[in-house]
């Protein structure tokens, strides 16, 4: 797992690193700038370099000046613009301006960025910890940078100048980035709306920042991202184990004409190793889930049952129960969400139609028995929530991990990146995984069948949920290598699963 953190955490590392520890931060200051300086030369490989270096008057800018002076140094063509009030400097940047006077560096301020032709543009303006609307000179200055690119690389420097550090917002303006060398640590705003966009490729350099600070504070809410080597946490297969073993998964799906999702839940979680699956879904889906799925145990009912006792039944053959794909949301899938929310006591994967049902009744939740995971996109999770899609896309993580401290389950926020939250083990995965051939009906069904498919092999709920989600994404990138982002389909991913999980 890769540890990701916002700003707050990371000024205190900073702090404990100069402060506790001793480093001083102008050392600091010349690590991050060679680290940038070593990735500048590994792009241009003994090409002539022109470049052009903005830089702010906090820490930042510092870092900006330093990696001028260190490129000058070796030779290459660079002009350095300082942008605002340089009597305002930081101590270490007034510092690294003194020393770069005294070694004949030009530093210039507010000039004509027109004037000159770069292929180096470094974006040094802010740091981390940006919290208003970038305008006046630093917008200008922004504007400038963005219009270089034509002709240039641009580099940001810890994190895209007008990038929130905790959120990915954009405020007002910021850099667009073909690469980011961020330091020590990578920042929760490169991930989150438009900071994956403007940070272009993430370079994670270590400058020496001290790691004792995080290991001695108890943060909340911990932040990471899972890697390759993470899906060894998959649960091992037991060689002398049967299908009660990797467990039995209730899948209760489907309504009339909307028997596909039951059937890529059900698909997805026998895919992803779970020993057998139940389907309970109306009688009209009697023949396609049949034939689709013969695998599945099917329990079909009509209008005339009496629900209650049928799932009653089902359910405590379960180990693990999903509900809501395709379900629609009628009296009849209103009782069902609501006897299952209210008596299940295996943990319920709720997703679709069972959400905007629930979205009505979340009293039902604080009378739950077992461990639910709620899966919503953001439509869902602004009916859930009572809040509206823009102030989601804001700031998702806060939202979603109050809405989890309440009601005390997982939520799986869908979206182009797909936050996981446990509130009471101050816990939230930001995965990275998946493309945007992803965006296609029937994808979200699939994701509901691979988390109910690990949880009935034991893992965890948030592990499951978790993980459930990276492997979902993998499963879509091993699918576009083959199709393509335009031609995908759910059903693809499920036929990619088997090369993640295996």
């Amino acid at each position: 797992m890769r540890e990701i953190l916002g700003s707050s955490d990371m000024k205190e590392c900073d702090q404990y690193t100069i402060g506790k520890i001793g480093i001083p931060s102008l050392v600091l200051m010349e690590r991050a700038a060679l680290s940038v300086v070593e990735e500048i030369e590994k792009d241009y490989n003994n090409i002539d370099i022109s470049a052009i270096i903005f830089a702010g008057i906090g820490n930042n800018g510092g870092d900006g000046i330093a990696i001028g002076r260190i490129l000058w140094e070796k030779g290459m063509k660079v002009k350095v613009v300082v942008i605002g009030n340089m009597e305002k400097c930081s101590k270490e940047t007034k510092s690294q301006l003194e020393i770069a006077e005294k070694l004949g560096l030009q530093i210039e301020k507010n000039s004509d960025y027109k004037k000159g032709e770069y292929n180096v543009v470094v974006d040094a303006l802010f740091g981390i910890g940006i919290s208003r609307t970038v305008e006046g000179v630093f917008g200008q200055a922004i504007e400038a940078i963005n219009s270089l690119k034509q002709k240039a690389r641009v580099y940001a420097v810890d994190i895209p100048s007008g990038i929130h550090t905790d959120t990915g917002e954009k405020m007002g303006v910021a850099v667009l980035a073909d690469k980011t060398i961020t330091f020590q640590y990578e920042k929760s705003g490169l991930y989150l709306q438009d900071g994956r966009k403007h940070a272009g490729e993430v370079i994670v350099k270590d400058i020496g920042i001290s790691k004792q600070f995080l290991k001695e504070k108890m943060r909340e809410p911990y932040i990471f991202m899972y890697e390759r080597r993470d899906l060894e946490k998959i649960p091992k297969r037991n060689d002398s184990g049967n299908k009660g073993t990797f467990g039995r998964v209730l899948i209760i799906a489907g309504s009339k004409n909307m028997a596909g999702a039951a059937f890529f839940s059900a698909d997805a979680a026998y895919r992803t190793g779970c020993g057998l699956v139940e389907v309970f879904t109306p009688e009209e889906n009697r023949i396609i889930i049949q034939e689709k799925i013969p695998e599945a145990v099917l329990t079909t009912y009509d209008k005339k049952d009496f629900l209650k006792k049928m799932v009653r039944k089902s359910m405590e053959k379960a180990d693990v129960i999903i509900m809501g794909p395709g379900l629609g949301t009628s009296k009849q899938a209103e009782e069902l969400v609501e006897y299952v929310i209210k008596e299940s006591e295996k943990p319920c994967v709720v997703d679709a139609d069972a959400l905007n049902i629930l979205a009505e009744h979340l009293d039902w939740l604080e009378q739950k028995k077992a461990e639910c995971i709620l899966t919503p996109h953001l439509k869902e999770l602004s009916r859930l929530c009572k809040k509206e899609v823009n102030l989601l896309k804001k700031d998702c993580m806060t939202v979603t991990l109050a809405f989890s401290e309440k009601y005390d389950c997982v939520v799986v926020a869908k979206d182009a990146r797909t936050i996981t939250v446990e509130k009471k083990k101050q816990k939230c995965c930001i995965n990275v995984s998946g493309c945007n051939g992803m965006a296609t009906a029937g994808s979200g069904d699939v994701l509901t069948g691979i988390i109910g498919g690990l949880l009935a092999q034991k893992m965890r709920s948030y592990e499951a949920a978790s993980m459930g989600v990276y492997v979902h994404g993998l499963a879509g990138e091993m699918a576009e290598k083959d199709l393509g982002n335009y031609s995908m389909k759910a059903s693809d991913i499920i036929n990619n699963i088997h090369k993640i999980i295996n």
